[in-house]
């Protein structure tokens, strides 16, 4: 079972949600309530031109990579 310090987590996805926030104002990230670690996804994209939705949908597609592949997804959070 992986562990991980909810300091060490912390650090973590405020580097993430920086990382996502360089990609698309509009994608937010954040943490599940519970005991392992899962992230969730929230978006909204009030300009939808046809171009603009191409853009986010890529952004959203490259964020869920992300969250994925997110370094403690599934871990453990230990005090």
């Amino acid at each position: 079972m992986r562990t991980v310090k909810y300091s060490e987590l912390s650090r973590a996805m405020h580097d993430f949600t920086k990382q996502i926030d360089t990609l698309d104002e509009c994608i937010e990230v954040g943490l599940v309530s519970g005991e392992k670690v899962q992230i969730s996804i929230s978006a909204s994209c009030p300009e939808a031109t046809p171009e603009r939705v191409a853009e986010f949908a890529k952004h959203l597609s490259e964020v869920a990579v992300a969250a994925k592949n997110f370094k403690y997804a599934g871990c453990t959070i230990v005090r």
